[in-house]
């Protein structure tokens, strides 16, 4: 089913093998940032991140927001961009990681600039913002799902032209 619950649900089938026992934690709440901090960890591994990479997290929600953290922790040297609608949000974000964060207000002008972008966003919005940042043959990471999209992509042109590699 399309619209489950899924880790919300009371219950899951799911094979044995995707289940792992975590420690007792002293809080209960730790162990649900388990599997949204895994994908993030996911989506910085399969980005194959360089030091030369210009990189941009678009949507300071929670997957994007532990997307900034890992990076953060990951490459400490690090500067990267972030971006989200409600701008208070990427603030906040570049208050708590000065040292690795830029808070962007105007996304218009960084088109074309950003080689790495992750897209967290979860609109067609931030795809489409992501697709006007990304410079030629760049790496989007979507980590984001997006419903109802058919009739909205054919709006989303700019694709041949960057030669860009996207990774779902």
């Amino acid at each position: 089913n399309l619209f489950s619950n899924r880790g919300f649900s009371k219950f899951l089938d799911i094979h044995k093998i995707y289940v792992h026992k975590i420690p007792e934690l002293t809080n209960s709440y730790l162990g649900t940032l388990i599997e949204p901090l895994s994908c993030a960890l996911h989506g910085i591994e399969i980005s194959s991140i360089s030091d030369i990479d210009k990189v941009l997290v678009i949507g300071c929600g929670n997957i994007g927001t532990l997307i900034a953290f890992a990076l953060s922790c990951l490459h400490p040297k690090l500067q990267f961009d972030v971006y989200d609608i409600k701008h208070e949000k990427s603030e906040k974000l570049q208050i708590a990681l000065s040292h690795n964060v830029n808070s962007i207000s105007n996304i218009q002008i960084f088109k074309n600039s950003h080689s790495l972008i992750f897209e967290a966003s979860g609109s067609l919005d931030g795809l489409s913002i992501a697709l006007n940042s990304l410079s030629k043959l760049g790496k989007i990471i979507i980590m984001s799902r997006y419903f109802n999209i058919k009739n909205k992509l054919q709006n989303i042109n700019i694709l041949g032209r960057k030669e860009a590699t996207i990774i779902f």
